[in-house]
């Protein structure tokens, strides 16, 4: 038994770096060896044996994994931030409580065989919208400003995204003339958004001073980033078609590559975002992470892998998780004094002196 205080005290399933590290890691691999391998077209003419064959069925399990880790994680620390009088109104917590049972079923009957497309997207909407109170719930704390605008930019997003699915969807039964660019421009927005997002972050939430940053940097981060970055670099160059890049990148992450920039633009991005993200999970000689970093390193993760729009139960509720453990990480200054304070005793004795 652990002893109150102590680190193991203060831990519960949700901090567990086991669960976040596979999370992102496979993720990650779902990200590569599913989604965009599949939009690569390298499954369309597999044989019985091969390479290959191995690699799509790592990614299918990849994707079931991610799902199901991802639902076991939201149903962990949604209940511990709803049942948290320091999160929110009680009115508000029982309405977030109260949404989780209209989707988690449909997400974990999702993950695991095909269900109408009419409730995926009804689960889709009530995820984001859920993700939304998440990002207002959190933004009304007395958090740095800086923090408060990268979730409010997350939220919007979504929102964005959301509004231009519905938008469309409506529109290609009642066309309504002028409001047909409606969808188009809320998604750009919402796209330019996705891309300016993770450099904003990079410069507002990396831990340390910036000069000091740059004189000694997050080694192992900074390689990864470069790596990273290299490799999308020398796909784009190997991929003479534009259309096709477009296609790989709308049908794994919602990117269109319909701002200014395009590639070059996601590239840097994607530096950013990834040197980030490994500054606030990895330990270095001048860093060590602590509980809070890694919850926002690990929800930024799930969200940016998650895309602007997730189309499938295992991406947004991917998403959904991002928003949770992002949320935790951003109050764990006003939310952990609750969680961690020793239980009082159950009387006082006669002579403490103490009154009621």
């Amino acid at each position: 038994m652990s002893q109150p205080g102590s680190p193991t005290a203060r831990l519960g399933p949700i901090d567990l770096s086991s669960a976040g590290w596979f999370l992102l890691i496979v993720g990650i691999w779902e990200l590569l060896f599913n989604r965009m391998a599949a939009a690569l077209g390298w499954y369309n003419t597999l044989g019985t044996e091969g390479f290959l064959v191995g690699l799509a069925s790592s990614g299918r399990l990849a994707m079931n994994a991610t799902g199901i880790m991802a639902l076991c994680l939201t149903c962990v620390i949604l209940p511990r931030l709803a049942a948290n009088a320091r999160f929110s109104s009680l009115f508000f917590r029982i309405v977030l409580m109260l949404t989780s049972p209209l989707y988690l079923p449909l997400i974990c009957v999702a993950v695991f065989r095909p269900v109408d497309p009419w409730l995926v997207f009804v689960g889709y909407l009530i995820t984001t919208g859920v993700a939304v109170m998440l990002t207002v719930l959190t933004a009304v704390h007395r958090i740095d400003s800086s923090h408060r605008r990268m979730i409010i930019v997350l939220g919007i997003i979504q929102l964005l995204a959301a509004t231009e699915l519905v938008c469309r969807f409506v529109l290609s039964l009642h066309p309504f003339g002028i409001l047909e660019v409606l969808p188009k421009k809320a998604y750009l927005v919402a796209e330019v958004l996705y891309v300016v997002l993770p450099i904003f972050a990079f410069f507002a939430i990396r831990p340390g001073r910036l000069v000091e940053f740059i004189k000694r940097p997050h080694l192992p981060a900074l390689i990864i980033a470069l790596g990273a970055a290299a490799v999308a670099a020398a796909a784009a160059a190997q991929t003479k078609n534009t259309s096709v890049l477009s296609l790989v990148t709308y049908r794994s992450l919602g990117i269109t590559l319909s701002i200014p920039g395009q590639v070059s633009a996601y590239i840097v991005s994607f530096f950013f975002g990834t040197l980030l993200i490994g500054t606030l999970i990895l330990p270095s000689k001048r860093w060590s992470p602590t509980t809070r970093s890694r919850r926002v390193g690990i929800g930024l993760g799930c969200i940016w892998m998650a895309g602007i729009q997730p189309t499938h139960p295992y991406q947004f509720i991917l998403m959904l998780a991002g928003f949770l453990y992002l949320s935790r990480g951003l109050l764990d200054e006003i939310l952990e004094p609750i969680e961690e304070q020793p239980a009082m005793p159950l009387s006082v004795p006669p002579d403490s002196g103490a009154t009621l």
